[in-house]
């Protein structure tokens, strides 16, 4: 095997590697192992054990810790359980961990002033009433959203403007099935004794949305 050499190089780095040098696995005076591919390092592991891996990963199985550096590919999997994770997070317990898949936060006229995976946002007709639409579906609409609105043209001193009546909310549209790719949300006064509740539009919606 001519085109292959296990050898000491100008380093002091135990290697070994094809003919040019281009694949190889190295050893170095630092103590680290480096696998290198094409003249591109591909996985590097220290002292400690901790693995980089540069590149796309597919079926690395079970990662406890470490850092990777790349892009993980489609049949690779992984859990949002792990504790490695929470930490990050500042979550505890055994309770998992499901993401927040869109938001946004949008004024009364339905433009969007901040937003996450929200393609637009639609004023309808109906007073308070707005279509939220995702970038990318939900795949289903078994998801759950939660929201707050406020008004912020006077300058965060009422709830809302010349309100006597119950806190106000928002809430799924009840004439209207929520679905993967969208969801409409309404805003309402609540009551008083003397009056029912009524729709009303409000300076500045947040909403999220979970699955």
């Amino acid at each position: 095997m001519a085109d292959r050499t296990v050898k000491s190089d100008d380093t002091n780095d135990l290697v070994l590697s094809n003919n040019d040098g281009s694949a190889k696995i190295e050893v170095n005076e630092a103590q680290n192992i480096i696998l290198t591919g094409g003249s591109t390092t591909g996985l590097t592991i220290d002292t400690s054990g901790n693995t980089t891996l540069a590149g796309t990963a597919n079926d690395i199985g079970t990662v406890t810790s470490g850092t990777f550096n790349g892009t993980i590919g489609t049949s690779a999997s992984g859990s949002s359980n792990l504790p490695a994770v929470k930490t990050a997070l500042n979550a505890s317990g055994d309770a998992g961990i499901y993401a927040c898949r869109a938001w946004v936060q949008f004024s009364n006229s339905g433009t969007r002033t901040g937003y996450g995976n929200v393609s637009s946002v639609t004023d309808e007709a109906q007073t308070g009433q707005y279509s939220i639409n995702f970038e990318n579906g939900m795949g289903d609409d078994n998801y759950a959203f939660a929201g707050m609105i406020a008004n912020t043209t006077d300058n965060w001193s009422s709830d809302s403007t010349g309100a006597t009546r119950g806190p106000p909310g928002i809430f799924q549209n009840g004439t209207s099935q929520p679905a993967a790719g969208s969801c409409k949300v309404q805003s309402r006064y609540g009551t008083e004794n003397s009056s029912d509740g009524n729709d009303i539009e409000f300076s500045q919606y947040t909403v999220v949305f979970f699955r």
